[in-house]
């Protein structure tokens, strides 16, 4: 009975799981009172109501604490304590059962069984509930969003690789043209000759002739 219920009310994904503690802080934002120090919860409610929601068993949903080791996990008084547990179930966020058991070797004319901690619930009045449900969803589209980002990302990514796989190789620079370099060079040769004659044409003597007597 206890296992499946705590199977029912304590396992919900981590997403949820933060969901809840934001619209815990905000019920109490909301129901706090110009002047007033606290709302309806108060802050020790939601350092425990944050403490049970870190402790629940994620695969079974186990959540039997006992008052004294919730005070030493968080350190408050065991009063502190319960006051803030008895305001979280008053305001729909928590509900708990007792528990009991045998007393091992009992002692003819004691008691048979002795109490044992409670087990509790985590559960979400209706206000509550409408905020999870919109943190909840805002949270998967801002998720969806981010995902959207990285797929077209890495889709970019995908095809500029593709598209330096298949460019074509750059053209290699042209060789010169072993034809022209002859000629060049047959040019040059020709040039430095008749450099060459017509300076031996300026130093050499002009030939005179002797007119007739």
């Amino acid at each position: 009975m206890i296992e499946s219920r705590w199977a029912s009310s304590n396992r919900f994904p981590r997403s949820e799981n933060n969901a809840r503690l934001r619209a815990a802080e905000a019920y109490e934002h909301f129901t706090k009172q110009p002047g007033a120090r606290n709302g309806k919860l108060g802050h020790i409610a939601i350092e425990v109501y944050r403490f049970f929601l870190r402790l629940r068993g994620k695969k079974d949903g186990r959540l039997d604490p006992s008052y004294s080791w919730i005070a030493q996990q968080i350190r408050r008084s065991r009063s502190a304590v319960g006051s803030a547990i008895a305001r979280l179930k008053a305001e729909g966020f928590l509900d708990s059962t007792r528990r009991t058991r045998p007393v091992d070797d009992p002692q003819p004319g004691g008691q048979y069984v002795e109490q044992i901690s409670n087990a509790y619930f985590l559960s979400l009045p209706a206000k509550a509930m409408k905020l999870v449900a919109r943190i909840t969803r805002k949270a998967v589209e801002a998720t969806q969003r981010s995902l959207t980002v990285v797929e077209r990302d890495a889709r970019q990514e995908r095809a500029d690789r593709q598209a330096s796989a298949i460019q074509p190789p750059a053209p290699a620079e042209p060789k010169p043209d072993a034809t022209w370099s002859l000629m060049d060079a047959l040019r040059s040769f020709g040039n430095s000759v008749d450099r060459r004659d017509a300076e031996a044409n300026r130093a050499s003597p002009q030939c005179g002739r002797n007119e007739t007597l």
